[in-house]
């Protein structure tokens, strides 16, 4: 799945622990220094011509990445690192799945702060280009 892909693949090379400091669809109340990913609208897949309806070969999922701290620049901090593992993401296969590139569609911005302890949010959006997936 796209977003446990994203959290391994983060994990390999920001120092964070699935789990632990970096999620996957979710941003629970602790810890306050916390990493989430999200699947948020792609685009449409890419397809070959055939005669076979909706042959796609290729996806185009967008995710959106969330940096959570007690401070705006730890925040921003940790979601530049994270910004600079996922734009320019190289041709590789995580869990199984052909990954071909990601691209940042901006930089990190501060999206506001989060509601149970104040703490800033800092957010990137990311495009991807992957492999079709096979299971349903």
């Amino acid at each position: 799945m796209l977003l446990n892909d994203m959290v391994t693949y983060l994990s390999s090379g920001g120092g964070w622990t699935g789990g632990t400091n970096l999620f996957a669809g979710l941003l629970p109340p602790t810890p306050d220094e916390a990493i989430a990913i999200y699947e948020t609208g792609g685009t449409a897949p890419e397809h070959t011509m055939g005669n076979v309806a909706g042959a796609g070969v290729l996806e185009r999922p967008r995710v959106q990445v969330i940096s959570r701290a007690s401070t705006y620049e730890v925040a921003r901090a940790n979601a530049q690192k994270a910004w600079l593992l996922l734009d320019k993401l190289p041709t590789r296969t995580i869990n199984g799945v052909q990954y071909y590139y990601g691209q940042a569609v901006q930089s990190p911005f501060l999206m506001g702060r989060d509601e149970q302890q104040g703490s800033p949010l800092v957010a990137f959006n990311v495009d991807i280009l992957k492999a079709m997936s096979t299971t349903s």
